[in-house]
């Protein structure tokens, strides 16, 4: 399927912290993570496995303008699917 617009994929969190929606991860955390869930973020995520996003969601028009956005804390809370296309 070819879609009419740019979709951005931010592998490495760097324009979500330019955003102020993604925050690092304390050593003791991630010491944390990978000792009791051995696993390393930054091999499973494929990036930077010290930053984390916040889910966020952002649409913006031609002009690079955001004209819609959906960002919650709560991160198993994402946008519904059916008002991001609305928002298209």
């Amino acid at each position: 399927m070819r879609l009419e617009f740019a979709v951005l994929s931010d592998q490495d969190a760097d324009v979500a912290a330019d955003d102020g929606v993604a925050w690092k991860v304390l050593e003791r955390i991630l010491h944390h993570m990978r000792k009791d869930r051995n696993s390393d973020r930054a091999e499973i995520n494929g990036g930077n496995g010290c930053v984390l996003p916040i889910p966020a969601t952002f649409v913006l028009n031609r002009n690079g303008v955001v004209t819609w956005r959906f960002v919650n804390l709560e991160y198993r809370q994402r946008a519904e699917p059916d008002d991001v296309i609305a928002a298209l």
